[in-house]
């Protein structure tokens, strides 16, 4: 009887082991994926940032504030985030 149990807690043991392994494989892969996101926003951000300078340097600062406010609360409003629950 012992013995089929320590066999059994073995198996179970090299099962949690193998998809340790798989999620940790998974975990590094999605990492990688998005240390490569954020080096696209980064140079992106760095690349345009001086043309955003120049495009906003006749724009007062109050009319960029306004603007970037308005276009979040419309992004928020009308955005669809997938809610599945009916309402």
């Amino acid at each position: 009887m012992t013995i089929t149990i320590i066999m059994l807690s073995n198996k179970q043991f090299l099962n949690l082991m193998q998809q340790l392994n798989l999620d940790l494989r998974t975990s590094l892969c999605l990492g990688w994926r998005d240390l490569r996101t954020i080096g696209t926003f980064l140079i992106f951000g760095l690349g345009l940032s001086p043309i955003l300078m120049t495009l906003t340097e006749s724009i007062s600062t109050d009319t960029v504030y306004a603007m970037t406010f308005f276009m979040l609360l419309a992004n928020l409003l009308f955005h669809d985030y997938g809610t599945n629950a009916a309402m």
